[in-house]
């Protein structure tokens, strides 16, 4: 390989944007020299102003406030000009972001965050300057995260960051991007918003010393379109949009004498640039590289040493860098080395490395062959860090053989690996194949290399003692443990075939870290994130005393509801009388009614209407049928029956032969006369006499908790007269049955396999002496001690078969759950009693109006034994107590409801159960009542729609809490939906005569 000349040393600076050497001296202002590349089109102050002097010139208040160059002269006034144009850029975002958490830099008095936050966005703030800092929490408190250094972010992700008029004030634009992207602040779904001077606009190239926005040293850099691009290309940024603002009067200029015609020449009539950008994965592109000045500085100490120890042994030499990365090692190596060859595998790599770094004497080459590819003794040097324990044992051996190969005669091999206890500190790397202890690493060595020179390299902190200059001849080294030197982090390895001599102790010092100022700076962070949670927790306080203040305006209005509701219950009781006074009205005037029905069926009132019609012979027979009909005695009536019938024939035979079409029969009129009113009575009717004993009958099957809590309501009912107790149980495993024997129930069991909510019931009903049956479910409870008293007391009527009662929900029913039960046949308020004196009536109702008037729950339900006996439950899967209803109901007797009587009793099903007892239910319902609710798909997609809009309005009005808000009105479109598909499959099966069975209903 041809031998390279020795970079030569440069005294001009490299552009700190594309790293190019070729920059010119453009002007002087204010005592700094400005430079010019050509490459980026980036202006920049040469050499840079220090921290100090940056940190006193920002701290000032008359930077914000007036009085210093280049600063502002009111923020507040020069801040509200562009206020709009930001709400509108946030409301742009909020639109096709998917998040909202934004990042302010250089946030200045917080006032573009204080929007952000009112609209609902989480904003965090980074301000370098202490006394803007103070107004921030003079105006928000601690309203949203704000520190002064990037450093200080807690790991996170925004989704927008903003940089309005702030690189123009960094030294080095590159360390910030660097902190945020080791942060997690950016990735690639995160979008920049840049805004900066335009440095390329008419003005600044027509007057450069003397353009209004070069002011140093407050503002440092000054970037174009093209610099844009360059420096948010090399962060990996896939979308990059560079536009112009603040339009100058006269427009852009013709094209520029100084550069070839690019994107800068469209932005040259604008005095600002807007810079929007995304898609960058320089985050995963860093996570197995290194560029100084990113990530820790644990990955410094671990990689910068090292090449700064093979810098010693670089000097005038070949030098092969394998593994290079980002090139910044080999940059390092070719200070000193006659030659340097960089290789790696990665493009992306490579492509940063040589964009970053340009010498005369340094090449970034791709390998993927282990070095194959090289000839053969072309190095004195190689150098191999960090990149052994990516590959497997076999290729680590091979390209152990080739470094053989490639060094020169008395050629040394630098190699490290990192040390595996210390790597597992930092979590599993899916990047290292092969990791090797200190063992396994020299092995590995000497079996290729005859002379092999192990070195630790130990990561500690240092305390220097020693002249504030001049040149430092020796160091003495002193451990604080002299028993231990600690765990290396890394193995370093020189490697020879000719021997080595003895390697002197390194120590790299950090000079550009203070433990002392950044201690200080970590406890004081500390401090104020303890003092602002002491301003949350007063603030808490505070808030929870209003709280409580509007907790009792909120009792004392309750109270006035309560007044109110007492003077909307008389209303009711009035109501309530008027509507009886109403009743009594309404049988009078049936009474009446059925008075003029009598009359109208009279020979009488026939006769007249005969009278009436127009005269004709059938009138003639029908008057004298009629008169005789009315004078003749019933037995000479009957003596003369078949001459008065010959009469009333030839009364029809005489009819015109123009005969008028007959309308149409009705339903009703096409039943025969004798079913008009078909009418039935119960075939034994009980005598009105007080009920004095009852039996309460209660299946059950693991019970739980709550059954304890039925049986003490159902110990402290207060009634007059026996009450005993019985349980059907079907197979429980817990302490159902203990409960129920400690009550001193009567307790009988059955095989689970042959449970049937009818012919269960009828076999504990078989077992118990009660001349009334209380029918409960094992999770009602009752829910006062009246609650059998209230039942049976409509017994008093002796055509009442049975009764039941109201179902209250419990206290924690979800909205929905409360709704449906009280707005039901079983959360009325108001008794009814229900029987079907008309029959033929009754079969012309439509299917629901039918259903409503059968209905009966066995929930909580009182039943004659003596009607029992002749009308038992039949065997059926569901709704054994609507059909035994319905049954009775048609024999002539009554069903009563008596809200009175209620117990406590609702669910918390999953939409699976609800789907399954929505089945069963209208399967039985269209069984009865031929009532098909939900026809077709269409009609069920139809009501689904209109359920789940009442369904959310009603949650979102009535449900207080917000998580309970929105849980309730995620579940309610699933919950209609299997509710209606379970009604449509009911139709549909019932229809189809297929069979399906539901388990666990």
């Amino acid at each position: 390989m041809k031998a390279k000349e020795p970079k030569r040393k440069s005294t001009v600076p490299d552009c700190p944007i594309c790293a190019s050497g070729r920059t010119t001296f453009l002007c002087h202002v204010d005592g700094y020299d400005l430079r010019r590349c050509p490459e980026c089109c980036t202006d920049f102050v040469a050499p840079m102003p220090d921290a100090v002097l940056l940190g006193s010139l920002y701290d000032s208040d008359t930077w914000f406030e007036g009085g210093t160059k280049g600063g502002y002269q009111n923020y507040d006034q020069q801040t509200a000009n562009v206020l709009p144009v930001f709400r509108e850029l946030l409301s742009y975002y909020e639109r096709t972001l998917p998040g909202r958490e934004i990042l302010d830099v250089g946030c200045g008095y917080g006032t573009h965050l204080a929007i952000a936050a009112a609209q609902g966005w989480k904003v965090f703030g980074i301000e370098v300057s202490k006394h803007a800092r103070e107004i921030v929490r003079q105006r928000h408190g601690n309203s949203f995260y704000l520190t002064d250094r990037a450093e200080h972010l807690l790991p996170h992700q925004f989704d927008l960051i903003l940089m309005l008029d702030v690189l123009e004030h960094l030294p080095d634009p590159y360390k910030l991007f660097f902190e945020l992207f080791s942060h997690g602040a950016i990735t690639d779904k995160t979008r920049i918003v840049i805004t900066t001077p335009n440095a390329r606009c008419r003005d600044a190239i027509s007057d450069p010393a003397g353009w209004a926005y070069r002011h140093p040293p407050s503002h440092l850099f000054y970037y174009s379109g093209k610099s844009f691009q360059t420096m948010l290309a090399r962060l990996h940024f896939a979308e990059i949009n560079v536009s112009g603002i603040h339009a100058l009067p006269d427009g852009p200029p013709a094209s520029y004498a100084d550069e070839i015609p690019s994107l800068n020449d469209s932005l040259g009539g604008y005095g600002g640039l807007l810079c929007e950008a995304t898609g960058s994965n320089f985050m995963s592109f860093m996570h197995e590289r290194y560029v100084p000045g990113t990530w820790s500085k644990i990955t410094e100490y671990e990689h910068m040493p090292r090449y700064i120890l093979a810098k010693g042994f670089a000097k005038d030499a070949r030098v092969l860098d394998f593994g290079c990365g980002t090139g910044y090692g080999a940059a390092l190596l070719a200070d000193t080395a006659r030659s340097v060859t960089a290789v790696d595998i990665d493009p992306a790599a490579l492509e940063w490395a040589r964009q970053a770094h340009r010498s005369s004497n340094l090449e970034f080459e791709q390998n993927s062959d282990l070095g194959k590819g090289l000839p053969p003794a072309s190095f004195d040097l190689i150098t191999c860090f960090e990149l052994i324990e990516h590959i497997d044992e076999p290729m680590q051996n091979q390209l152990m053989d080739s470094f053989v190969r490639l060094l020169a005669r008395g050629g040394r091999l630098l190699i490290s690996t990192p040390n595996p206890r210390v790597t597992a500190l930092y979590g599993e790397n899916p990047y290292h194949l092969r990791e090797m202890d200190e063992n396994e690493f020299e092995r590995l060595l000497r079996s290729h290399f005859s002379y092999v020179r192990m070195l630790n390299q130990l990561i500690r902190l240092d305390v220097t003692i020693t002249e504030a200059s001049g040149p430092h001849e020796r160091a003495d080294f002193h451990n604080s443990d002299a028993n231990s030197a600690g765990v290396p982090a890394n193995y370093v390895a020189i490697c020879s075939l000719q021997p080595v001599h003895q390697v002197p102790t390194f120590c790299y010092f950090d000079t550009s870290s203070d433990y002392i100022s950044d201690w200080l700076a970590l406890e004081k962070l500390y401090n104020e994130t303890q003092a602002g949670l002491f301003e949350a927790r007063e603030l808490s306080r505070t808030v929870q005393a209003e709280v409580e203040t509007r907790n009792a305006d909120i009792a004392k209005l309750q109270l006035a509801v309560e007044a109110r509701d007492t003077g909307l219950a008389n209303l009711e009781a009035a109501v309530e009388a008027r509507t009886a006074d109403l009743a009594n009205l309404q049988a009078a005037v049936e009474a009446s009614n059925t008075e003029i029905q009598a009359f109208r069926a009279s020979k009488i009132y026939r006769l007249r209407d005969a009278v009436r019609q127009p005269f004709s012979p059938r009138k003639i027979a029908r008057i004298a049928y009629l008169l005789g009909a009315m004078a003749t005695p019933s037995s000479v009536r009957m003596r003369f029956r078949p001459a008065i019938m010959r009469l009333k024939t030839l009364a029809s035979a005489s009819v015109s032969k123009q005969t008028i079409a007959a309308p149409a029969l009705t339903r009703k009129s096409q039943k025969p006369q004798g079913d008009m009113l078909r009418r039935r009575t119960p075939r034994s009717v009980a005598s009105a006499r007080e009920v004095r004993h009852v039996s309460v009958v209660i299946p059950t099957r693991n019970a739980g908790p709550l059954f304890n809590e039925v049986l003490r309501a159902l110990a402290a009912q207060e009634f007059g007269g026996g009450v005993d107790l019985t349980i059907v149980d079907s197979g429980s495993c817990d302490k159902t049955v203990d409960l129920a024997e400690a009550h001193g129930a009567q307790v009988l069991r059955i095989n689970p396999g042959t449970f049937d909510h009818g012919l269960t019931r009828n076999l504990a009903i078989e077992h118990v002496k009660g001349e009334a049956v209380i029918l409960l479910t094992q999770d009602a409870v009752p829910g006062t001690p009246q609650m059998i008293a209230n039942l049976v007391k409509a017994f008093a009527d002796p055509g009442v078969a049975g009764v039941y009662g109201r179902q209250i929900p419990r206290a924690n029913a979800d909205v929905l759950t409360r709704r449906n039960l009280n707005q039901w046949l079983t959360g009325r308020l108001e008794p009814s009693v229900t029987s079907l004196a008309d029959i033929e009536n009754y079969d012309l109702l439509p299917a629901m109006e039918k259903y409503a008037l059968v209905n009966f729950d066995n929930v909580c339900s009182a039943i004659r034994k003596s009607v029992w006996r002749e009308f038992r439950f039949r065997q059926t899967d569901f709704a054994e107590d609507l059909e035994w209803s319905k049954r009775v109901l048609e024999a002539g007797w009554k069903i009563a409801y008596e809200p009175t009587a209620s117990v406590i009793h609702s669910h918390r099903r999953s939409i699976l159960y609800d789907y399954k007892r929505t089945y069963v239910c209208h399967r039985m319902l269209i069984k009865l009542f031929a009532l098909r609710t939900v026809p077709s798909l269409r009609h069920g997609f139809k009501s689904v729609c209109r359920a789940i809009v009442n369904d959310w309005l009603y949650v979102w009005r009535n449900e207080g809490k917000f998580i309970r808000r929105i849980g309730m009105v995620a579940k309610a479109p699933f919950l209609d939906c299997a509710t209606a598909y379970a009604q449509y499959r009911a139709g549909r099966d019932t229809e189809e005569r297929r069979v399906r069975k539901m388990s666990g209903v």
